[in-house]
């Protein structure tokens, strides 16, 4: 009720709540890494095929514990939390500097383990096409939003001159400039008009016949092989003229080449 009665007191709230929390969220920081090292062990699935298995076969014990529950362990749960846990290493990043670090770390490993997982261990699901990247960009358009209010909020409440409050308000503008435009301008669920004429355009014209790539020492081999059998083929005809003649003239059959030679 403060804040809606007295906007401006949202400034002085952050600058006076936010700085005290920030050896929270380091050690927040450094507890997801135990989070995703838990996730790898996959221990819910570990678990349900145990269970299962005491009455099921194998396989179908197997498939009974996949897939993993999607409202926890999901693609939209995990941007959501890999979004929190970078807009948490934004905001605090000049409060406190360290959790940049931290937030790299966890980026890291969020990369190792989930890069196996959705490629190795899980089974395949359907992906909405970017709509939960768009969403973790917009959550993030929101973390820059609160750190500009909170370098705001603690300018005006520890600077002595007003040159650092202004350069802060600059940067408020140009971030909400940029999340307007993100928001209203950025088009990527259709192609812009001209893009789709420029494709018409393009597959109207005729396609060029594609070329073929052939390795080098194949070509050589090739050209080495081809040079060998030619080498034999003379030989054979310097030996046996008849062969010679019926290579040259197809009214001769080959097996009576060969009941020639044979006789």
């Amino acid at each position: 009720m403060e804040i809606v009665g007295h906007p401006p007191a949202l400034l002085e709230i952050l600058a006076t709540t936010m700085p005290e929390v920030t050896h929270f969220y380091l050690c927040w920081m450094v507890m997801q890494w135990t989070t995703h090292a838990l996730n790898l062990t996959r221990y819910i699935q570990m678990i349900k095929f145990l269970g299962l298995r005491a009455i099921y076969e194998l396989e179908d014990a197997r498939k009974g514990a996949e897939p993993e529950d999607q409202e926890y362990y999901g693609i939209g749960a995990r941007s959501a939390r890999a979004a929190v846990e970078i807009a948490v290493a934004i905001i605090f990043i000049t409060l406190s500097p360290l959790i940049t670090i931290l937030g790299f770390i966890v980026a890291a490993i969020s990369r190792v383990i989930y890069g196996y997982f959705l490629t190795c261990a899980e089974t395949k699901k359907p992906d909405l096409g970017g709509a939960l990247w768009v969403t973790q960009l917009e959550h993030l358009h929101c973390a820059l939003l609160i750190y500009c209010l909170l370098m705001l909020g603690v300018m005006n409440a520890r600077s002595k001159d007003v040159g650092p409050i202004i350069i802060v308000a600059v940067a408020l503008v140009g971030v909400l400039e940029r999340f307007h435009n993100f928001k209203h301008k950025f088009q990527w669920e259709t192609l812009p008009f001209e893009e789709v004429l420029t494709l018409d355009t393009a597959v109207s014209k005729p396609l060029e016949p594609l070329r073929s790539f052939e390795q080098p020492e194949l070509q050589e081999l090739s050209t080495s092989t081809t040079a060998v059998l030619k080498d034999v083929d003379d030989e054979r005809t310097d030996s046996d003229p008849e062969l010679d003649v019926a290579a040259h003239d197809d009214s001769i059959p080959a097996r009576a080449v060969g009941e020639s030679q044979k006789s």
